[in-house]
């Protein structure tokens, strides 16, 4: 029997989002940060680590097997490379990096955190106006 393997994951793979089932149960071994170096971009519904940029990005480790990495592969051929990345205390885990050729024109996650990527709000709670909305609520007041 092989080794489980350390997996980092950051986007649509986290806990409660719906690529998470690609998974298959692996067992939850606790949240992470990478080392600074990192950036975390959206490419449609999936998030992508680019190395690049100061920031770091936020995610989990699960332990899998090798034959979820072969899945998750198989499922994105070429998209992806399958990379150790240094982490925040000194540790390192197995994640997927995207080509900077590929990040490209993408929409860089401030902070590095997939789940915070629309904002905090709470329940209820307007999102401000922008300078677009501002302007049209007054354009055609005299």
């Amino acid at each position: 029997m092989s080794h489980p393997i350390r997996f980092f994951v950051y986007g649509a793979m986290l806990a409660g989002e719906p690529e998470h089932p690609r998974l298959g149960g692996a067992a939850l071994e606790g949240e992470a940060r990478t080392v600074v170096g990192f950036a975390l971009v959206e490419v449609g519904s999936l998030g992508a680590i680019v190395e690049e940029g100061t920031g770091a990005v936020s995610g989990e480790i699960y332990l899998i097997d090798a034959s979820v990495i072969a899945k998750i592969e198989d499922d994105h051929p070429k998209l992806y490379r399958f990379e150790s990345v240094a982490l925040e205390g000194g540790d390192s885990a197995w994640t997927l990096v995207l080509d900077r050729d590929l990040a490209r024109g993408k929409r860089r996650v401030s902070g590095g955190d997939w789940r915070a990527r629309f904002g905090a709000k709470k329940p209820g709670e307007l999102t401000p106006a922008g300078p677009f909305v501002n302007w049209a609520r007054t354009r055609n007041r005299s």
